[in-house]
């Protein structure tokens, strides 16, 4: 059958009807659902249409501005939390209010794609510009009289670690090396020949490797080496300083000679691994260089993308207090205090702490998908 060009246009006015009408109903459905989700289903979500947005854009169809329009709706809403959580261990109000500062300026980064795009908001379709995002107002409650000064957030963002570097090549579950196919892996390891993750990763490599070798013990696999008596030094007897943050214990000890399996290495610091992935045999220590440990300012300011973190110098956190973490594109420059700026900030995607109040002047709070 010959179709008229009339007919053919109508057809296909027909189809594009039909797919727009589909469309709008799946973002509806949607949107309801990221409306109702909370807690890690919401941050999950909002990555995920992140991620979308990054990849579906769209010039200004009218063509008076050259600005592209991100077409996939941003589905990330502002989220409430209470800390400290509850049970509160004695004497560490401060130390939890600051941990749960820290973890969720990293989630903030986390969610809007570790600062993959230059603007994830810009235009959007079918309207709207946004100019960052509030994603956590955080309620202080259950800290007396004490205060949190700015200084103190800031140290705890330099000097504490969120997450202890993968070493391997990730061949494996849980990790593994990739080696040539004719080099034998270490004694007590195992291999797993034409491995798919190794042939990839290294397919332009002039040393073409194919072979996985992999521990069962997670801490081998990821780079780590187990040892008995815990991360210390055994030459001097040196005392170790320890301090322990959510999964990770950091022990600083001075240069020596550590035992391993009748080995022996030099650190000037090493970082005892207690987490899911990083398991040993026995009572040994899963035992890492410093070098491996990563800060929340390190992840946010250079692990895979550049940001910067700043935190409102005239903040002073005391109980009942609201404050805000937002996440602010590097193409926008809303009209924050001159004081929150720092050289190179203004060219870096950002996350920003402070006084919700604020925060709230010059960044919207998003209720709900709509931005209502």
């Amino acid at each position: 059958m010959k179709y008229k060009k009339s007919d053919l246009t109508l057809a296909q006015g027909i189809a594009i009807l039909m797919a727009l009408i589909a469309f709008l109903m799946i973002m509806l459905l949607i949107n309801q659902t990221a409306d109702q989700a909370e807690g890690r289903t919401a941050e999950a979500i909002c990555r995920g249409s992140v991620a979308a947005r990054i990849q579906t854009t769209a010039a200004d169809p009218t063509g008076i501005t050259d600005t592209s329009m991100r077409l996939f709706p941003l589905l990330c809403k502002t989220l409430d939390i209470t800390t400290p959580q509850k049970p509160i261990p004695e004497n560490q109000e401060v130390n939890m209010v600051l941990k749960d500062i820290a973890d969720h300026a990293a989630k903030t980064w986390w969610m809007f794609g570790e600062g993959a795009a230059d603007s994830v908001f810009g235009v959007q379709a079918p309207f709207g510009k946004d100019d960052c995002m509030i994603t956590y107002i955080t309620k202080v409650e259950g800290i007396g009289d004490k205060v949190i000064e700015a200084t103190k957030i800031k140290e705890f963002l330099a000097s504490t670690p969120y997450f202890v570097e993968d070493g391997s090549d990730g061949c494996m579950n849980y990790g593994g090396y990739c080696v040539e196919k004719d080099t034998s892996c270490k004694a007590g390891w195992k291999s797993k020949e034409e491995n798919s993750i190794c042939e990839e990763e290294y397919a332009n490599e002039d040393q073409k490797k194919s072979k996985c070798c992999f521990h069962r013990y997670g801490c081998f696999n990821k780079g780590g080496e187990c040892i008995p008596g815990g991360c210390k030094s055994d030459k001097d007897d040196n005392e170790v300083e320890s301090v322990t943050f959510g999964e990770i214990k950091i022990e600083h000890v001075e240069e020596g000679e550590i035992p391993n399996n009748g080995e022996s290495y030099r650190s000037t610091e090493l970082i005892e691994v207690k987490t899911q992935g990083w398991e040993c045999p026995g009572d040994q220590s899963c035992c890492v260089d410093t070098e491996k440990r990563i800060t929340y300012n390190d992840y946010i300011q250079k692990y895979n993308y550049d940001g910067t973190v700043i935190v409102d110098d005239t903040i002073e956190i005391a109980d009942k207090d609201l404050i805000a973490i937002a996440y602010v594109s590097q193409k926008v420059t809303p009209f924050w205090p001159e004081s929150w700026f720092k050289e190179g900030a203004e060219y870096t995607n950002r996350i920003i702490i402070s006084d919700l109040k604020k925060i709230s002047a010059s960044c919207a709070i998003q209720e709900d998908i709509g931005g209502k």
